[in-house]
Parts: C-alpha cells; sequence; structure tokens
C-alpha cells in the first residue's frame, strides 16, 4: 500500500523523503563544477600551448627575450582564476544558458 507520505510494506510503515530537489541541485552543482574543470585544464593547455608555439617552436618573432618557464607558470596561474570568473560572469556556468535551449 502507498500513502502520499509513507510506504507501508508488510505492516510495516516506512516514511517517504523527498530528496529529489536537494539531488537536483547537488547534480547542477557537480555539473558546474565539472565545467568549470574542464575549462580550466583546456585554459592551461591554452597556455602551455602558446607558450611552446611562441618560444620553443622558433615560430617567435622576437627571440630576444623569453620568459622563463616559471614565470609564465605563474602567471597562468593568476590568469586562470581571473578566466573562470570572467566565464562566470558572462553567465557560463549558469544552469539556464546550459541546458536553456536556443535563445538567439
Amino acid at each position: 500500500m502507498l500513502d502520499s507520505k509513507r510506504i507501508i510494506i508488510n505492516g510495516a510503515s516506512i516514511p517517504l523523503r523527498n530528496d529529489a530537489p536537494t539531488r537536483q541541485l547537488d547534480v547542477r552543482r557537480l555539473g558546474r563544477v565539472a565545467l568549470a574543470l574542464v575549462d580550466a585544464t583546456m585554459v592551461a593547455l591554452a597556455f602551455a600551448l602558446a607558450y611552446w608555439l611562441r618560444f620553443s617552436a622558433n615560430i617567435a618573432l622576437s627571440r630576444d627575450v623569453v620568459p622563463s618557464l616559471g614565470y609564465y607558470t605563474l602567471l597562468v596561474a593568476f590568469m586562470l582564476p581571473l578566466w573562470l570568473g570572467i566565464f562566470a560572469l558572462l553567465g557560463l556556468y549558469d544552469y539556464h544558458n546550459l541546458l536553456g535551449g536556443v535563445t538567439e
């Protein structure tokens, strides 16, 4: 027998919990975190590729000044949160923008 607040199985009454809204929020939060991690990885790879193309692949316009890899890594460490913040401000992690369909 099924009641709106309890389920009865073999005479035992068990209360039902409605965790669906909480689970849905957790899934959305996990999705946003996953997107941010993927974005951070891609931005870091883009900076690494840019460094390699500019200073290691002999494509540089000027080879007079080549920053050390440590300096460039520190620069990326400061720029990465800035880029993720820009993405968030532009609404890239907003649930309605992600799955809301085309709104052009």
